[in-house]
């Protein structure tokens, strides 16, 4: 099962060029199983938004998710991750593991201070925290122990993918690859699971059991 870790909507990500239908077609033409929306929890966007509660907030952040699924027919996965940013830094970070409750049920995902204070919410939870890009330019070098994974490679900007996964071997970490697609360029990476998924949940199993492979396109 060929799936790509890291991919935007247009529908929920400011930054992204491609509707989650168009995302949809691109990659089953490309050969993909299926990919993880992984679109952006940023503070300053949701903070920002009119709606003042957090069931409508979420719903919003959601509707790139739910509008791949409903487009991708019962050939193609699509999986629910996310793309979560603190307030203390510019670091981003991958979860894995996650559903539709755990987004409505934590209502302040968008205002958590720091990676530290978030772990001990993942740990409940399951959730497999994976540092995004870590080496790209902007990036802070976070406390190793406070990761499950990281993302070795990249294919969206400078990222200095041969550093990560320098990192994540020195220290344990799960590696992960991602297009981190966003319309525009190329689709490159993905982990070729050896078993099939079904939701976030099966996959952060998968992912801690390390039955997959990375995938170059």
């Amino acid at each position: 099962m060929l799936i790509d870790m890291h991919v935007h909507t247009s529908e929920t990500s400011l930054c992204a060029e491609i509707s989650a239908r168009k995302l949809v077609e691109k990659y089953k033409a490309l050969g993909y199983d299926g990919f993880v929306v992984s679109d952006h929890m940023k503070p300053d966007e949701l903070q920002s938004l009119e709606v003042k509660s957090w069931r409508k907030k979420a719903e919003y952040w959601l509707r790139g998710y739910r509008k791949a699924k409903a487009a991708a027919g019962k050939d193609f996965t699509v999986l629910l991750g996310m793309e979560i940013r603190f307030l203390d830094s510019h670091n981003d970070y991958l979860l894995y593991g996650i559903d539709e409750d755990f987004v409505f049920k934590n209502s302040n995902l968008h205002k958590y201070r720091s990676l530290r204070a978030f772990r001990p919410l993942a740990e409940k939870h399951g959730v497999l925290i994976v540092q995004a890009h870590p080496f790209r330019r902007t990036m802070t070098i976070c406390d190793h122990k406070l990761l499950d994974g990281m993302e070795v490679l990249n294919a969206n900007h400078e990222n200095n993918n041969e550093i990560a996964k320098l990192w994540a071997e020195k220290y344990g970490l799960i590696p992960t690859a991602g297009t981190d697609y966003h319309g525009w360029g190329d689709v490159h990476y993905g982990l070729r699971l050896k078993e099939f998924v079904r939701d976030s949940k099966e996959l952060a199993r998968v992912l801690r059991s390390r039955k997959y492979e990375i995938v170059v396109k």
